[in-house]
Formats: C-alpha cells, sequence, structure tokens
C-alpha cells in the first residue's frame, strides 16, 4: 500500500503538479492527502453492519443490499417462494418463474438502498431479507418497468394483492387521503417481501430482520408508516413482532384468477387457517 502511495506521488505528471523545489512539507502534505482521501473512499465502500447477533455458535449480522449480494438474494427470494408461500406453491410456480421478476426488485432495491439482508458472518452466505419501496414513488410510476418475461400466474397473484390494497383503501380513507391526496414522498414504506431459508428457522432471525430493516429504513429515510401484505402466518407473525397490525383480509377461498381457458377459477379454496387469508397489516413507526 506505501509503495502504491509513494508511486503517486513520485509519478512524473504528480511531480509536475507539485510546485518547484519540492520539499519535504509538500510531500508529506501530499502523502496524507492521498492516504486520507482512499481511506475515506476504501471506507464508503465497506459494506454498513446495522446490527450484529450470536445463536450458540452461530454467528450472523445485518446489513443494506449490497450489488455483492443482489444475485444470491434473487435465488434466495425465488427459492424460498416458490416453496414456501402459499399462493406460489397452490399455482405450481418454480425458482426459474420468478427468477426475472426477483432481479429486478433485488437491483432496484440495492440502488435505492430499501433493503435488508441477514448474512452468516463465517460463510458470508445470506441466510434471509426483506425488501422494501417507497409507496408514494411506486403507485406514481418513478420505478423501473418490470420485465416483460414475468411468469403470467405470478402476475396473477400481483393483482390480487392489488386488489386487497383497493378494499383497504375503500376501507381506511385516512390511508387513501395520505397515499394520494398528501403525496409526500418517505412517508409511507412498502415492505414488498420477506424471507428466509428454512434451514435457519426458529432462530427468531426474521423477526430482527424486519425490526433493523424498519428501524434503518426511518433513521435513514424518514418514514413513517410500513405497510405489508402477508400471505401466510410466518410473514404475519415476523411483522406483528414489530408492531404492525391486521387491517384488512381478503380470504383465499373467495379469491378467482383465469386459467389458460380465460375461465374464472377458484384454486385456493383448499386453504385452512392459520394461513386462509392474504392480510394487510399496517404500522406506526413514530414511536
Amino acid at each position: 500500500m506505501l509503495k502504491q502511495q509513494y508511486r503517486f506521488i513520485l509519478n512524473r505528471k504528480n511531480l509536475n503538479s507539485l510546485k518547484s523545489p519540492i520539499t519535504i512539507t509538500q510531500l508529506t502534505t501530499t502523502t496524507n492527502h492521498y492516504i486520507k482521501r482512499n481511506y475515506s473512499k476504501n471506507k464508503q465502500q465497506q459494506p454498513l453492519v446495522i446490527e450484529e447477533f450470536s445463536h450458540h455458535n452461530f454467528h450472523y449480522h445485518i446489513q443494506p443490499l449490497t450489488k455483492e449480494y443482489e444475485e444470491q438474494c434473487a435465488i434466495a427470494l425465488s427459492v424460498i417462494f416458490s416453496s414456501q408461500e402459499p399462493l406460489t406453491q397452490a399455482l405450481g410456480i418454480l425458482p426459474t418463474d420468478l427468477f426475472p421478476f426477483a432481479k429486478y426488485i433485488c437491483k432496484i432495491a440495492s440502488e435505492d438502498n430499501h433493503a435488508t439482508i441477514a448474512i452468516d458472518k463465517e460463510s458470508k452466505m445470506l441466510l434471509g431479507f426483506m425488501i422494501s419501496e417507497d409507496y408514494i414513488k411506486s403507485i406514481h410510476g418513478e420505478y423501473p418497468e418490470p420485465p416483460k418475461n414475468v411468469n403470467k400466474n405470478f402476475l396473477q397473484i400481483l393483482n390480487l394483492l392489488k386488489k386487497l390494497s383497493l378494499k383497504h383503501f375503500e376501507d381506511y380513507p385516512e390511508d387513501k387521503k395520505l397515499v394520494f391526496e398528501d403525496k409526500p414522498k418517505h412517508t409511507v414504506l412498502h415492505l414488498i417481501c420477506g424471507g428466509m431459508y428454512p434451514f435457519f428457522e426458529k432462530r427468531g432471525i426474521m423477526t430482527r430482520i424486519v425490526n433493523s430493516h424498519l428501524k434503518f429504513m426511518k433513521k435513514e429515510f424518514g418514514y413513517k408508516k410500513a405497510f405489508a401484505e402477508t400471505t401466510n402466518v410466518g410473514s404475519k407473525r415476523a411483522c406483528e413482532r414489530n408492531g404492525l397490525v391486521t387491517k384488512t383480509k381478503l380470504y383465499y377461498k373467495d379469491l378467482e384468477i383465469e386459467n389458460d381457458n380465460g375461465e374464472l377459477i377458484k384454486p385456493f379454496v383448499h386453504m385452512k387457517p392459520p394461513s386462509d387469508a392474504l392480510e394487510m397489516i399496517w404500522g406506526d413507526l413514530n414511536h
């Protein structure tokens, strides 16, 4: 490192930029400036560790999603949602069906600093994630268009989530006013999706990811409220433990989608409690 620093100083171009004759003071000043500049640059490139945790001999930390982990996060999202989320399971959606959309939202969340991930300290493997968006920006079309090769059945799930939102804003005009009339950015945080590999369950990791995410979003952007659409009891409980409460429900037995022939069908009637409804849960981040 020191050789590189002095190579910079002794480079002819850099020497020419110094006043002649070169004094020890000038050389020292230039060296110190170079070291500080590169130290600051390298320090900024290091991922921010939001919180660190230990569980017996298992150590992990929570950090913002960075470009380095975008692909790991997209793979985790695709695998976890296709194997654990009840709607995707009912419609036979595979990880490969989800992957184009997963890459899209992970890239946006990374660039927008709106995702947090749990990382195993020893292996550097991603354990779980929480991805969100500024809901005001989303409904006003300020994010890039999603890819065109998104699975048809997955698009129908997204439409069911929109139906849940419409019902919520009909039932809660104060939330509708906040989103559609007041329109201030960084007011309402939408938790898009969160998940964790099943072999790391029952250690409280998902609850901590949600907690760290909400605190980080409030600190960085000043969000006042947060909401999520939960599809199973696991994601619901992780949010409830962080102060969010159910305000709107759509029961699976009543939901309809189109089959390949364009006919309306009810593919979710077999789903039983406790994961028997799409639920919209809201929380106040001002506490």
